[in-house]
């Protein structure tokens, strides 16, 4: 499982070390929005010219929490060239209260969110927690990790 984490690490680390000079040439692709910790609907374009890391998760997985660890690392190394969103894909047991507790427990600095709606699950045919997804500067999909 640790290798996992540490596989999942590098690998994000090389597309965002090797994608980093991609200049924004269009408009932002990826369309909705989620709901805020401060609990006003947002718009995934608030994100638009850098990468985006969409930390797909919900309160009661265990991996995904030991993934924001590792979330870290790659914050503190690239926070200015992405983004990190964390967001919950179960909204019917994440609210925002329970999202700004794991935020908190886990002193994350980035953005938690609720997929209130489950649209960002639907449209990106979400099946296993944790997943993570890469969206460049433009919010077009790059590729994604499931563990």
């Amino acid at each position: 499982m640790k290798k996992n984490y540490v596989l999942t690490f590098i690998c994000i680390s090389f597309f965002i070390i090797s994608l980093a000079n991609i200049n924004s040439v269009s408009a932002y692709h990826m369309e909705g929005d989620f709901l805020s910790l401060s609990n006003s609907k947002t718009s995934f374009n608030i994100f638009e010219g850098k990468l985006l890391i969409v930390d797909s998760t919900a309160s009661w997985c265990e991996p995904c929490e030991k993934q924001i660890g590792n979330l870290k690392k790659v914050y503190n190394t690239h926070n200015d060239t992405l983004n990190i969103l964390t967001l919950s894909v179960s909204p019917v047991s994440d609210s925002i209260t329970v999202m700004e507790e794991l935020k908190s427990n886990t002193e994350s600095p980035w953005i938690f969110g609720i997929d209130y709606e489950n649209k960002f699950m639907d449209k990106m045919k979400l099946t296993i927690l944790p997943t993570l997804y890469l969206f460049d500067e433009d919010g077009a999909l790059l590729t994604q990790w499931k563990d």
